[in-house]
């Protein structure tokens, strides 16, 4: 049955009356977004045509008023073409003397002293290598000289020895194999030390794996093997002497490119020319290790650890590891 009460009859008009109102104040909000907004879009516009024309006349007024000068003959024109003419020396005198931007430097030296573009790289000071006794440098080198190589040649020249920087390792007496015809030196940066003989290096834009080739030194990381005599020390060299440094690596054909594990076979060049696969060994922290084929500095290599053998560097002293630090066949 119908409800014809009077106070039922009035709640349903005052409802009524508050949504007729709350939907009017919907549309005149929105009623109102829409003529401000279109009003500013006009404002914008109108103001976009105005500010496009004092451009144009902000740019075009010099050469108009060349013009109109130009037009009125006389004196004009002569001034206009010596205000001109010192207009442009002054614009060459800017362009001239402007500071210019050095290019980074491509380092890809070869055997022959040339340098080839392919790779850039930034040169940042390198630290010093301590020699006992200064190895003799190959004929092929960087551009630049390192400071390590000053400070040999200071040493070699100066009674009194520059005492060395970093590392405090000491470095024996070895000569530097000579670079064969054709032996490309790429630059590279050590970003890592993984151990004694393995590094990761920034090459060619991506960071690498590689394996220094004639090299074995004792393991510390492989899972296989317990961490074997002189391992340690071997991994502190590499790391003193590599981690964070500009170097320059080079391959070899008769080794290939990469080894089963996709690591890059490599020999590694310090700035100042020595081999660092070499190094390790004569230092006694590494034998020398011939995997299936001669590699191109076999001879050298074995010569560097019958050196240390006898000397008892490192791992083939009688109180460290007396020359067994890798009773297991090693892997390449």
């Amino acid at each position: 049955m119908a409800n014809f009460s009077p106070y039922a009859q009035a709640n349903t008009s005052a409802d009524r009356a508050y949504g007729c109102c709350f939907f009017g104040i919907i549309v005149a909000v929105f009623a109102a977004a829409w003529y401000v907004l279109k009003y500013a879009f006009r404002a914008a516009f109108w103001l976009m045509k105005y500010v496009f024309i004092a451009m144009y006349y902000g740019i075009a007024a010099p050469f108009l008023l060349f013009e109109f000068l130009w037009r009125r003959g006389g004196m004009w024109r002569p001034l206009l073409m010596v205000g001109a003419g010192l207009m442009f020396l002054v614009a060459l005198v800017l362009v001239l003397t402007a500071p210019s931007i050095p290019a980074k430097p491509a380092v890809v030296a070869t055997a022959t002293g040339t340098a080839s573009p392919t790779v850039a790289n930034t040169e940042t000071p390198v630290p010093a290598t301590p020699t006992a006794t200064v190895s003799a440098v190959p004929t092929a080198t960087l551009r630049s000289t390192p400071r390590a190589t000053q400070v040999a040649t200071a040493e070699a020249q100066s009674p009194t020895p520059i005492p060395p920087e970093a590392p405090t390792a000491t470095v024996a007496a070895a000569v530097a194999p000579q670079p064969t015809s054709g032996d490309e030196r790429i630059a590279a940066f050590v970003s890592s030390v993984t151990d004694g003989d393995t590094v990761r290096l920034n090459y060619e834009g991506t960071v690498q794996s590689i394996r220094m080739i004639g090299v074995d030194t004792p393991e510390t990381r492989d899972p296989r093997k317990p961490v074997q005599c002189y391992g340690a020390e071997a991994s502190r060299f590499t790391k003193e002497m590599l981690l964070k440094q500009n170097v320059t690596i080079s391959f070899d054909e008769t080794q290939g490119i990469r080894d089963k594990y996709d690591r890059l076979l490599v020999y590694i060049w310090l700035p100042d020319g020595r081999l660092f696969n070499q190094l390790l060994i004569s230092e006694g922290y590494a034998f020398e290790y011939t995997y299936n084929l001669p590699y191109k500095y076999q001879a050298e290599f074995i010569a560097a650890e019958n050196d240390a053998r006898v000397a008892q560097r490192g791992l083939w002293a009688t109180t460290s590891c007396n020359g067994v630090a890798s009773p297991v066949t090693p892997t390449p």
